[in-house]
Parts: C-alpha cells; sequence; structure tokens
C-alpha cells in the first residue's frame, strides 16, 4: 500500500479520524466505518477479473481495492503436487492468514474490496470477512474451450481437466449464499442484477 506521509489528525473523546492521501486522492478515514468485502469465485477463466474490474468501474466515485488471491499462495515447494506438477487447484496452496491480514488491513482504506479466486470462500475464517458472495458460472465446454486458448501459459491437457475436476469438488462451497453470474452473458445485461445485489 502507497500512501503518500502526510497524515492530518482530528481527535475527540470516541474516535480517531484520519484524512491521508491515498493514491493521489483525499479520503477521511473513520476507524469505526468498514468497507463493502465483495468476494467473487469461479473456475479459471469464467470471468472473475472481467467482473471484479466492472464493478470498480460501476462505482468509479468510490475508492475501490482489488485483491487477486494468485498473490497469495505459498512458495512452490511448500504446495502439494499431482503428476510431479505444483497443484495450484488446492486449499492448502493458498496462504489464507495472509490473505486475511491484507484484508482486513486495507477494510478502513476503501469503500469497497474485492477479493477473487477460484477458492476464495474455501476458508471459514476468510468467508467471515465477506459481506457479498459473487458465483461466476460457466459449463464444461466452454471452460475447456476458453483454457485451450489461453495463451498465457501452456498447460497440459491432463492438468486443464484436472483444474475443472478440483473445481467441481470445491463447488458447493462457492455457490453457498452467493449471487450466481453467468460468464456467457454480457455484464452490461446483468448490471442491474449485480448492483440490486451489491446494494451500495
Amino acid at each position: 500500500m502507497n500512501l503518500n506521509p502526510f497524515f492530518l489528525h482530528e481527535k475527540n473523546l470516541y474516535q480517531l479520524k484520519l484524512i491521508i492521501i491515498f493514491n493521489g486522492k483525499f479520503v477521511s478515514l473513520d476507524r469505526n466505518k468498514m468497507g463493502l468485502v465483495v468476494g467473487i469465485s469461479g473456475v479459471s477463466r469464467a470471468g472473475k477479473t472481467t467482473l471484479s474490474k466492472q464493478i470498480k468501474k460501476w462505482y468509479s466515485g468510490l475508492q475501490t481495492a482489488f485483491i487477486s488471491m494468485d498473490e497469495f499462495v505459498f512458495p512452490v515447494d511448500q504446495i502439494p503436487k499431482i503428476n510431479n506438477e505444483v497443484d495450484w487447484e488446492v486449499p492448502a496452496s493458498v496462504d489464507y492468514d495472509k490473505l486475511y491480514d491484507h484484508l482486513t488491513d486495507i477494510t478502513s482504506f476503501n469503500d469497497i474490496i474485492i477479493a477473487e479466486g477460484i477458492l476464495i470462500f474455501n476458508n471459514e475464517n476468510l468467508n467471515s470477512l465477506f459481506n457479498k458472495r459473487i458465483h461466476v458460472e460457466i459449463a464444461e465446454d466452454i471452460y475447456f474451450e476458453r483454457k485451450r486458448n489461453d495463451k498465457r501459459w501452456k498447460v497440459p491437457d491432463w492438468y486443464i481437466k484436472h483444474i475443472w475436476d478440483s473445481y467441481g469438488k470445491y463447488r458447493s462451497q462457492a455457490t453457498r449464499n452467493s449471487l450466481k453470474v453467468d460468464g456467457t452473458i454480457p455484464l452490461s445485461l446483468q448490471k442491474m442484477k449485480i448492483m440490486d445485489f451489491l446494494n451500495i
């Protein structure tokens, strides 16, 4: 978190408020007021990041933070393996304690905090932080088509199937009490449903 070293303090009997420069914007910080924490889950290539960016655009007047679960995985030598490959598709690959600490650290600095990841809802301690849960769904054939066309990194076919199978294993925790968003329908057509759900 890059903060300009400029602080103005207002003290009263009940709370400490700070006025800070945060990413070039003036922000009034009330320690008793927390931002809305939104979790977004879905299989790889479902559209989690696309939805996160769109929510930020829809609420451009608010201070929004984005967190990817991929930034909070353990070092590769601490992650389980499958067929001699690092298995990123299991909860044991994610440092949920570090992710939890980071989320709690930034809630006072933002109006909206979006955390996304395929396994974002697979830790009860982390789940306690989410005010809203969204799950982006795509069908199996759409997943395989998108994943095989993903040029960011080369993944063997057996691992592409492993991603889908692991997603199916943990999907029930992701969909519990979550708004379902169709990853094949333009977000512009689902905007009102999503914004009504967020109720910001």
